[in-house]
């Protein structure tokens, strides 16, 4: 019994350990039709992304081809266009009149002139400063100053004590409107005494004048007669801090023969004149500016076109 039952448990063991023994597969393993699969799919992306790069650069090179080869020209000058500011000359001589025999008739004499042009956001008194200071550094005929003029400078430059001049029942009718700012600088006006006025510099007085007639923000002539070489270049070595002061060579019409000819060679308009009020809306129609000196009558007014100078250009 002891040797079959030993026989049955070898037997049992053997059964139970061939149970035990399994061969084990390995978990990434693929077929032989999977890597095929993955291959071309992996391939095909490559060619896909290869190909959207290919095509995003070409995209690039042609617009910037485009860009800077093309329309350079066009891109250049909107830039220029947007960085660049172009500021006009101001004036410009005339052309010269001859006779048949090429005789000059008419010429054009440069003259110094020493000019203002209001800068934005200057005062009332920045501008008293300035002419004061002004009147130090150059020497300008004062004898056309009216008195109404000096008034003017000296209540500008004295509003406070000017303001005293007027009662408190006229500051009360003035802000109920049954006074104008007219009313009240006339009031002020007759009541300043002349010993008020007596220490008023008019030489300074004379060019605050000069620096407000005329359209606000237009180029006033201070000075263009008798320029000394001291006071020309006193200014242009100042302009930084004289706001709205400059220099410049201007040009002044010369009739060779006097007046024997001018009811033929006609007449042109000063640099204060500007356009004549009657020949306006003839000029601006082309393209000139309020201030540009024209001829306004006979040769002068009927050969215009072929006359007039070109201003500058200046970038």
């Amino acid at each position: 019994m002891s040797i079959i039952r030993h026989k049955y448990i070898n037997k049992v063991s053997k059964v139970k350990s061939t149970k035990k023994i399994r061969k084990s597969k390995p978990l990434n393993k693929t077929t032989k039709t999977g890597n095929k699969n993955l291959d071309t799919i992996t391939s095909k992306r490559y060619l896909f992304i290869s190909c959207l790069l290919i095509f995003s650069f070409l995209i690039i090179v042609i617009r910037l081809f485009k860009l800077q080869v093309l329309e350079y020209t066009n891109y250049s000058e909107a830039l220029s266009k947007a960085t660049e500011k172009t500021v006009e000359g101001t004036s410009t001589p005339r052309g010269r009149i001859y006779d048949r025999n090429y005789k000059l008739l008419v010429d054009n004499e440069a003259k110094k002139t020493i000019y203002y042009k209001k800068e934005k956001g200057v005062s009332k008194e920045t501008e008293i400063a300035l002419a004061t200071t002004v009147a130090d550094i150059i020497d300008v005929d004062y004898s056309k100053l009216s008195d109404y003029r000096l008034k003017t400078f000296y209540c500008a430059s004295n509003y406070k004590l000017c303001k005293k001049k007027i009662t408190d029942k006229e500051w009360v009718k003035y802000k109920q409107r049954k006074l104008t700012d007219t009313d009240i600088e006339t009031l002020m006006f007759e009541r300043l005494a002349d010993e008020e006025l007596k220490d008023i510099n008019r030489e300074a007085a004379y060019i605050y004048y000069l620096m407000n007639r005329g359209y606000s923000y237009a180029e006033k002539t201070i000075k263009n007669k008798d320029v000394t070489e001291e006071e020309y270049a006193k200014i242009s070595e100042n302009i930084d801090s004289l706001h709205g002061f400059n220099t410049k060579i201007d040009w002044e019409r010369v009739y060779l023969y006097g007046d024997t000819f001018k009811s033929i060679l006609g007449s042109v308009s000063s640099d204060t004149q500007g356009i004549p009020k009657e020949l306006v809306d003839t000029y601006l129609s082309k393209g000139y500016s309020l201030d540009d000196r024209v001829g306004t009558s006979y040769l002068e007014y009927q050969y215009e076109d072929y006359l007039k100078g070109v201003k500058p250009m200046y970038k």
